[in-house]
């Protein structure tokens, strides 16, 4: 594992934090590659290696629109940081960035716990959001693989999902490691990872070299790709 200390919640360590992020499968969009209830090849997949070969070509993040509830998120993060800390007495720190040893799998971390043991992830949401989380008992399902990703890339004993709203609070639920959904999720990753490289490499030989001065140009991909086109890579890694 190797651990970026950024902290995404100021000007210049959010532009860190994008430029490292830029262009390789994060947490937070794992249950774009895998799906989530039977863990199994997402049709998301495909064009979500799309995404991330544009935003290596172009060194830029592509613009996703944010709800007005992940904009609060940004703006309530601080406040719900220090509802944890205060409810529950503990101190955190950034959790910066996180890649596995090849810098080509990350995780972000929102806040890191004991010693860089645990994990803290905050779920900012609506009122009616964070009654879902108190009713059912805490995570949701579309959480768990990131929750699992955070796990796996920092190496870590858990990670605890903390929901906030100025109205309602709930209490944490504690996520621990899950070799099993590890893995059946890491071979999955890495031959995701295969493909989106060997695609890069063909797309660098024939339209190449791109100017991107955000990202490192990648030369240990494998062998060159066949002329067989998207539709081709995603039946492959269906079968």
């Amino acid at each position: 594992m190797i651990f970026h200390p950024v902290d995404a919640r100021t000007l210049e360590g959010r532009a860190a934090w994008l430029k490292l992020r830029l262009g390789i499968p994060t947490a937070s969009c794992f249950d774009k590659i895998l799906t989530p209830a039977k863990l199994e090849l997402s049709k998301q997949a495909m064009p979500y290696m799309l995404q991330l070969l544009e935003e290596w070509i172009t060194g830029e993040e592509i613009d996703n629109p944010q709800s007005e509830w992940m904009t609060r998120g940004i703006e309530d993060e601080d406040l719900a940081v220090s509802s944890y800390e205060s409810i529950y007495d503990v101190e955190t720190e950034p959790g910066g960035f996180a890649t596995t040893d090849d810098g080509m799998i990350g995780a972000s971390a929102d806040r890191l716990v004991d010693g860089r043991k645990r994990g803290l992830e905050i779920k900012t949401g609506a009122i009616r959001t964070m009654a879902g989380y108190f009713l059912n008992g805490g995570l949701a399902e579309d959480h768990l693989l990131q929750v699992q990703g955070q796990i796996m890339v920092y190496e870590l004993d858990s990670v605890e999902v903390f929901g906030y709203n100025r109205v309602i609070i709930p209490k944490p639920v504690r996520v621990y490691r899950d070799d099993k959904v590890i893995g059946i999720m890491c071979p999955v990753l890495n031959t995701f990872v295969e493909k989106m490289l060997e695609a890069r490499l063909k797309l660098e030989r024939e339209f190449g070299p791109f100017t991107r001065p955000t990202v490192e140009q990648v030369d240990h991909a494998k062998d060159y790709l066949t002329d067989e086109d998207a539709t081709a890579i995603w039946e492959e890694s269906q079968r």
